[in-house]
């Protein structure tokens, strides 16, 4: 986490066009293991984490958090990701084929933030060009993970906590708020919270249709008493940040996708 620089902001032009380039990337990166498949995933969370620092609350509805934005490159969290996505699948459906499609990070990003302003257009877009594949069989589902804007919802002992929006997934970092540890009842100033606010569609490619979604809004919480300096940005290493936000994915993911397949009648 020591090496993430800020993430830029890039003009609209710019990106509708790194778009166009990366669809056509994506699809032509798509291999012809995918013909047998009753899945597709297409993921855009892994490359952008967001930072919520807390402000105090002062009795005014407006959100005075602070949010930054980081690239994020990391291939292996990608790919842990894509694994737990079909792990969840193939635990409700064990005889199902899961393709994914992948597509390079530069355009991922750019991908995701359209998807943020507009996901109903880009849901459109996306399953028009995969549509016309013809390497993807008729019936193939596709399984769309994105970001979601949405409330953070950070788990306690004692109820949700945080405040503001985020879209993704990230961290909250409160460095004012009291929190006892769940294992041993120490009080700490402060918690950092892992969360994920994404977006699960399953969407059938042939004829563009949501059969199935679920918004997922969830963190958990860790007291700054968990630090040995009492900072909350520490009570995790940089290699248990990513881990947490892993754990985090696979619990929900695996949560919903039993849900998802069952209205859809896929399971």
């Amino acid at each position: 986490m020591g090496n993430i620089v800020r993430h830029s902001v890039r003009g609209r032009a710019t990106i509708t066009d790194a778009i166009r380039v990366g669809l056509a990337i994506l699809l032509a990166g798509y291999g012809a293991a995918s013909q047998a498949a009753n899945y597709v995933v297409l993921q855009l969370i892994t490359t952008k984490l967001t930072i919520v620092t807390a402000a105090p609350v002062t009795g005014t509805s407006l959100d005075r958090n602070k949010y930054e934005a980081f690239p994020l490159s990391d291939d292996q969290f990608e790919e842990d990701l894509l694994q737990a996505t079909t792990a969840a699948l193939k635990h409700v459906d064990p005889n199902a084929a899961v393709g994914v499609v992948r597509i390079k990070p530069e355009q991922a990003g750019l991908l995701r933030e359209r998807f943020e302003d507009d996901t109903t257009a880009k849901i459109e877009h996306v399953v028009a060009l995969l549509k016309n594949r013809p390497d993807i069989a008729p019936d193939t589902m596709l399984v769309l993970v994105v970001p979601k804007r949405a409330e953070l919802m950070l788990s306690t002992q004692l109820g949700d906590r945080g405040s503001g929006k985020a879209a993704g997934m990230g961290f909250y970092v409160d460095h004012f708020s009291r929190l006892r540890r769940s294992d041993t009842g120490e009080s700490g100033k402060g918690f950092l919270a892992p969360f994920i606010n994404i977006q699960v569609a399953l969407i059938g490619i042939a004829d563009g249709h949501t059969v199935s979604e679920r918004i997922i809004t969830a963190g958990t919480t860790l007291s700054a008493a968990r630090s040995d300096d009492r900072d909350p940005w520490n009570v995790l290493t940089s290699d248990q940040k990513i881990a947490s936000l892993k754990t985090l994915y696979r619990r929900e993911i695996d949560r919903v996708v039993p849900d998802m397949l069952g209205q859809a009648n896929l399971k």
